[in-house]
């Protein structure tokens, strides 16, 4: 089966560690006490909370320079699941909009870590079409404007809106479906 994953937010923790880098860098924690660190209440959680756009840009400047910050993020719950995947002789591919001169070798080399040998692994802001071109069986994201524009261009490809707090609306369009976990995924899919 040729599977697609998107990495943050679905497979690894990029939330909690920027999370941290807003408030190391701007010197204040603004985020209340009550807000999940590894899946926040709305999208734009630091300037919902209060971070200045400057602020913000600093963080993602930092992030884009730094040579580790995506290899030292944590895995989620469905790594070792995905992992398990690829030694079963399944095509996997890694989405990502990630930034940086090294997003995409960190992103492997974070992947070989958690036991995905050779990973394939594009960085590209143009989901909907990649999911598309490459024919995926299933893909899931976590951010609802992404599963949208993969629903509305890859119509062969059953997609998943991995559930969590920032993308809980109402859309018009459902050619999707939205599971707890990567697990209930990969159940719904048969692997």
């Amino acid at each position: 089966m040729r599977l697609g994953f998107d990495v943050d937010g679905v497979l690894a923790d990029f939330n909690s560690a920027y999370r941290r880098l807003c408030i190391e860098m701007s010197g204040r924690d603004l985020f209340p006490p009550e807000d999940d660190p590894t899946y926040p209440a709305v999208w734009g959680y630091p300037e919902y909370y209060g971070y200045t756009d400057e602020e913000v840009a600093q963080v993602w400047k930092r992030i884009e320079a730094d040579p580790d910050f995506w290899f030292n993020l944590n895995p989620l719950p469905g790594m070792a699941q995905v992992a398990n995947l690829y030694w079963r002789g399944h095509d996997l591919y890694f989405i990502s909009q990630r930034v940086g001169e090294t997003a995409k070798r960190q992103t492997e080399q974070w992947l070989i870590a958690y036991s995905v040998s050779v990973p394939t692994v594009l960085i590209t802001g143009r989901k909907g079409s990649i999911v598309r071109d490459l024919r995926l069986d299933a893909y899931i994201d976590d951010r609802l404007s992404n599963v949208q524009n993969v629903a509305r261009m890859a119509w062969d490809t059953r997609v998943f809106l991995l559930d969590a707090p920032y993308n809980r609306v109402k859309p018009s369009q459902r050619r999707y479906t939205r599971v707890s976990s990567v697990a209930d995924m990969l159940a719904q899919v048969n692997v």
